[in-house]
């Protein structure tokens, strides 16, 4: 009997295509969380979530594959239509 796990037996299986996964990936986004012309102030919560983070993927998408379109829109189109939208008022509580 081993002592150890080998790492290898716990890892998940490799996708058969990365294109095919990469595809249902960016669509399962847009379907789930499509670009909106005026979003709520707690939607924002920075780079990492939100509208504009969704935008960030689609920019780097654009530049790692620039030929990629989904849904009739290449991902430069998508990332502009995430970024087309009104900003809410924030909010400021001055400092005293």
């Amino acid at each position: 009997m081993a002592r150890y796990i080998d790492p290898r037996e716990l890892a998940p299986p490799l996708p058969a295509d990365p294109e095919t996964e990469l595809l249902s990936s960016v669509n399962k986004i847009l379907r789930g969380y499509p670009p909106q012309k005026q979003y709520s102030r707690h939607e924002f919560h920075g780079l990492y979530s939100g509208p504009t983070s969704i935008a960030l993927l689609f920019l780097k998408l654009s530049q790692a594959k620039p030929g990629f379109s989904v849904a009739g829109k290449t991902a430069k189109e998508w990332c502009y239509d995430y970024l087309e939208h009104k900003v809410p008022e924030a909010h400021v509580t001055p400092y005293r």
